[in-house]
């Protein structure tokens, strides 16, 4: 992969710095420093901190300094305008146009930006070091992806990445010499005696860690200032790209109000630095898999043989379009159907004119769908996109795109169908629409090239969850949206602490840094065997992991079940397929059961420890090592539990959900698995399921009793044959397939079946008798 011309964002923190390193080691070349300062003149320091809500401007006085430092062109701009735009997403403002967002401080960064592309036209992205901040990375990637830069936010969820410490960040720095400075100390928990220490320094991250653990906030990134608790000036760093360090004569202490404060530098100089000065450690990059998904690579690794050598069934032929077979022959009808807070929208098409012609013709009627239910496209939950040539999805993605126009799209699952759908037909869409209040509403939707997921940089989100049990929304029947200014609603706000159901985007193995193709070869595989099924097992446990970061960004506590769809391949490569999907998605959940029971007994061997420093016992999982009595130190996993089986044990929900695998005829980006699932947050002990999933053994012999509850309920029918009129009367959302398979016994395997069906209800009475 070429790399880019990075135009790399600077503060003067810790972190804008550190992220150059990375995208160094990503093979990008910096370009240009770029810098915004506050409308009053640099030469005028006691006026320099604005306390910008995006920028960091303390220390600013110091930028003109980096251009010699670092060898690097500086570009600056002033800072016009204020946090006007207070919402934690932001839209773009060609969209909304709003005087708040024209006077936001945000759009500063636009004329800035500009000024460099004149100078430099090669430049292709832009550098941030937003670690946790939605606020600060949305509002970059908004100004970024307008001016056609690629953004990349490679310290993005640092913390949750192995080694899964509130304090890696800081270990890495100290490790390739990156000397970051205290300036400003805005929280209780740290004073005076803080500044102008080394913020890497050993000594200074326990005193951090141990007096911000007195004060509760150990956690959530404030070790690294992501709350504002401190800010840094970088003043030295490793070879090459630090060519000489910053030193300041004069370090003046300034007390400010509430028991913050700051340092005031005089007489800077720059020092060049000698050849060869200090030895350093090579910078550390994130492992790819986290430490569970390496065991399960480890244990798939039987798995990895001939696909020649599974049991194949009897070959089933791919009917030609129009046969029975066809799941979707005679549908030409859209169904609306409320219940519990959503509106689904199932099936529509347009057997019409090209594929672009027929999405432009299908978003007409989305539209006025959600009019008739005094709706707009902000509150669309998910959708499911159905092609029937992959080949298409470069020319209707940015069409799909233009229907949203505000943050947080909704999530997407993308696959094509080949000619399982009906002819003439070439694209078919169905979604899900929220009816409860707005605010509620809250999206992931990370567009930043990063070490954690994969970027998306298009019209769907990672990500939306909205309330299990909706708030209704504060308008009647025949009402107008009437949407609420800034000032009077902060969608980003939730304002319920009851169960959630979290809408994930279909998951394929793209490596995050890169956005290529997962291969078997960058992967640890100790076997020697077949190429085909080892870069299936990567591609497999890769796209599962992205699952799984998302849903612990949304607070994911349990998943409701899964379908891994898969490509077209041959019948015994379909059963390798099926047989390694339902394997990984079991081992998965197995190993985090046991791993969960294991720090459940060494917790209760703690509790019968004596002479233990209760604080120090409570406050363990943060900091750069944990002291036991009596033991040898090591790491803690300080990331959320999922699923939790805890909480889920407290519920009436069954301890593992099914998974299934579904066989369609393409995937995007060419990967041969694409992974799926809703999941819940929030739960309570009185939870029960909320989406019920459920193998199709047979279509002829399916029967739905005639309760209430099954009738108002939505379903999702994943079909390989005709349905049979008791199906068709659920008006179903349908997604034809050409096989499917669901686990067999205690997931040792896979056996085909006639298809799924998923019930989103929330009833206990809903049970499908098959």
């Amino acid at each position: 992969m070429s790399g880019f011309k990075v135009i790399a964002l600077i503060s003067g923190g810790k972190d804008s710095f550190f992220s150059i390193l990375h995208c160094q080691a990503n093979n990008h070349e910096v370009v240009a420093l770029a810098n915004l300062y506050p409308e009053t003149s640099p030469e005028e320091p006691e006026n320099e901190d604005i306390d910008s809500f995006m920028y960091q401007t303390v220390g600013h006085s110091v930028i003109p300094l980096y251009a010699e430092a670092l060898g690097i062109p500086l570009y600056r701009q002033k800072i016009l305008g204020g946090s006007g735009r207070m919402e934690r997403d932001y839209a773009p403002v060609t969209i909304n146009g709003s005087k708040a967002q024209e006077e936001d401080e945000t759009e500063s960064l636009v004329p800035l930006l500009k000024k460099v592309k004149e100078a430099h036209p090669d430049a292709n992205a832009i550098s941030t070091g937003a670690i946790l901040s939605t606020y600060q990375r949305t509002r970059i990637e908004s100004i970024a992806l307008r001016l056609g830069l690629i953004p990349l936010s490679y310290l993005w969820q640092f913390p949750t990445l192995p080694p899964y410490t509130q304090t890696s960040l800081l270990e890495d720095m100290r490790a390739v010499g990156q000397d970051s400075r205290i300036i400003k100390v805005a929280s209780g928990a740290l004073d005076e005696s803080f500044l102008w220490k080394n913020v890497a320094d050993l000594a200074t991250v326990s005193k951090m860690v141990k007096r911000m653990g007195f004060f509760g906030g150990s956690s959530g990134g404030a070790v690294l200032g992501e709350g504002g608790e401190f800010e840094t000036l970088a003043v030295d760093g490793p070879d090459p790209l630090w060519k000489g360090r910053i030193e300041a004569r004069n370090v003046e202490v300034v007390s400010g109000e509430g028991g913050s404060a700051v340092v005031r530098l005089k007489d800077l100089s720059l020092v060049k630095k000698e050849d060869q000065e200090k030895a350093h450690a090579d910078l550390r990059i994130p492992e790819l898999l986290d430490t569970e998904f390496r065991e399960l690579l480890a244990s798939m690794e039987t798995l990895a043989i001939d696909p020649d050598e599974y049991e194949t069934q009897d070959e089933i032929p791919i009917p030609p379009s129009g046969s029975p077979m066809n799941a979707l022959d005679g549908l030409d009808r859209t169904i609306q159907r409320p219940r519990q807070g959503l509106l689904q929208i199932a099936n529509i098409s347009h057997p019409s004119g090209t594929p672009s012609d027929q999405l432009k013709a299908i978003l007409q009627r989305l539209s006025a769908h959600l009019g008739n239910a005094n709706l707009d496209a902000s509150l669309l939950v998910s959708t499911t996109l159905l092609l029937r040539s992959m080949a298409d999805f470069t020319l209707l993605n940015p069409i799909y795109g233009s229907f949203f126009t505000t943050p947080n799209p909704p999530s997407r699952v993308t696959i094509s169908c080949g000619d399982r759908l009906p002819p003439g037909i070439d694209v078919v869409l169905s979604a899900i629409a929220d009816l409860g209040e707005r605010k509620e509403r809250q999206g992931l939707h990370v567009q930043s090239r990063s070490y954690w997921a994969p970027a998306n940089i298009g019209p769907y989100s990672q990500a939306i969850s909205i309330p299990f049990e909706p708030i209704p929304a504060s308008r009647n029947p025949g009402e107008k949206v009437i949407e609420k200014s800034d000032e009077e609603e902060d969608d980003s706000r939730i304002t319920t602490h009851q169960p959630r159901t979290i809408h994930v985007a279909g998951q394929i193995p793209l490596i995050p840094a890169s956005l290529e193709m997962i291969t078997s070869k960058i992967l640890p595989f100790t076997t020697t065997s077949p190429s085909k099924a080892k870069d299936f097992i990567a591609q497999t446990i890769l796209s599962l992991q992205h699952l799984f970061r998302i849903g612990r960004a949304m607070d994911v506590q349990y998943w409701t079940g899964a379908v891994a769809f898969i490509s077209s391949c041959s019948s015994s490569e379909g059963n390798m397929r099926a047989n390694i999907a339902t394997k990984a998605w079991r081992g998965i959940h197995r190993q985090t059961l046991a791993s969960q029971q294991t720090t459940d007994d060494e917790g209760e061997e703690d509790e019968e420890e004596e002479e233990v420093d209760v604080w120090d016992l409570r406050n363990r999982n943060y900091g750069p090592q944990t002291q036991r009595a009596g033991k040898t130190e090591r790491k803690i996993d300080t990331r959320s539990l999922l699923p939790d089986y805890p909480a889920v044990k407290r519920t009436a929900l069954p301890l593992t959900s099914p998974v299934f695998v579904a066989q369609v005829a393409e995937l995007p980006r060419g990967a041969d698995i694409e992974w799926f699932s809703n999941g819940l947050s929030n739960l309570t002990s009185s939870m029960e399921p909320p989406q019920i999933w459920h193998p199709i053994r047979s279509m002829d012999d399916f029967v739905v009793p005639a309760w209430r509850g099954v009738i108002r309920s939505e379903y999702t029918v994943y079909s390989t044959k005709t349905l049979p009129p008791v199906l068709m009367s659920l008006d179903p959302v349908i997604v034809p397939c050409y096989r499917v398979w669901c686990e067999e016994g205690d997931g040792d395997g896979a056996v085909e079946i006639d298809g799924i069906i998923t019930v989103n209800g929330g009833n206990s009475l809903i049970k499908l008798l098959v």
